[in-house]
């Protein structure tokens, strides 16, 4: 392994960014058009591909920052395919609502990775399915919006005790 790579962290890196693009082409060769079809052929990926989950919840923070920005912009990416894919089958929805919806077809896609399941794999997808297209049909939150306050919370910092609980404080509003 240390003739290909140099560090535990560059060999993280390629087998985060390596699945990362498998996902990333079958949701590009992914025909939205039938939606049960695509919520199964989604579904079926999380199954197969279960491993990329949990490897990135758990592992990313050992990536380099130029790693960790890539994993956030290919993850933000693969909810953005989501959103598009949702303005076809929800034109009701706004676009923060829109984002919201993706990021939870996208929670319930990585669920696989935190669970062992008795259920075969395709009993899993479409068990998967089953749940986003239960998501899918949810009615939309009414004001909802992703659209961040940026006022600071609380006195400003003098020392670095002060400084962290000021990152503390805004963290939990």
């Amino acid at each position: 392994l240390y003739r290909h790579f140099s560090s535990k962290q560059e060999l993280l890196q390629e087998v985060v960014f390596t699945g990362l693009e498998s996902v990333t082409e079958i949701m590009g060769a992914t025909e939205f058009a039938d939606v049960e079809r695509s919520l199964l052929d989604i579904a079926e990926l999380a199954v197969t591909n279960r491993q990329i989950g949990i490897l990135v919840e758990r592992e990313a923070r050992h990536l380099s920052p130029d790693a960790q920005t890539r994993l956030r912009e290919a993850t933000q990416d693969i909810a953005h395919r989501l959103a598009a894919f949702l303005a076809t089958v929800r034109p009701d929805l706004d676009g923060d609502t829109r984002d919201l919806f993706a990021w939870m077809v996208l929670g319930i896609a990585i669920s696989p990775s935190f669970y062992q399941s008795e259920l075969s794999a395709k009993e899993q997808s479409r068990l998967l399915a089953e749940l986003t297209a239960r998501v899918l049909t949810t009615p939309s939150p009414t004001g909802f919006s992703t659209t961040r306050r940026r006022r600071p919370v609380g006195l400003l910092p003098h020392s670095r005790r002060e400084a962290l609980l000021q990152q503390a404080i805004q963290l939990f509003a």
